[in-house]
């Protein structure tokens, strides 16, 4: 490889770092010296019951009487990491709807 092509590359492999520097260091500007800690939710094994609407829900368990809606185990997990019961396995599908309908209780973050 000749001398200017080694140049070019050098440069621009400063130039992108330099320009990567401020993006990978973003400060969260706080007036006290606490650490930002991990977003936690917590939930109450339901089986889904608490997604259904009323209605739907009163006519689904007219047709399947002595349904168990879960095994009632309260749990928790970190944002990013899908939700699912420890004690019966029952895994949920985790939403920005859901979140905002109240399902999941947000316990830390």
């Amino acid at each position: 490889m000749d001398e200017s092509r080694r140049k070019f590359f050098n440069i621009g492999a400063v130039a992108i770092a330099a320009a990567a520097i401020p993006f990978g260091a973003i400060e969260i500007n706080k007036t006290d010296d606490e650490a930002i800690g991990p977003i936690m939710y917590e939930h109450v094994c339901d089986h889904g019951k608490s997604g259904w609407n009323p209605k739907d829900l009163t006519e689904y368990e007219k047709e399947h009487p002595g349904r168990v809606w879960g095994c009632g185990t309260r749990f928790r997990w970190y944002f990013g990491v899908p939700p699912f019961c420890p004690k019966c396995g029952w895994a949920y599908e985790m939403t920005i709807k859901a979140i905002s309908e109240g399902r999941y209780k947000l316990v830390s973050g």
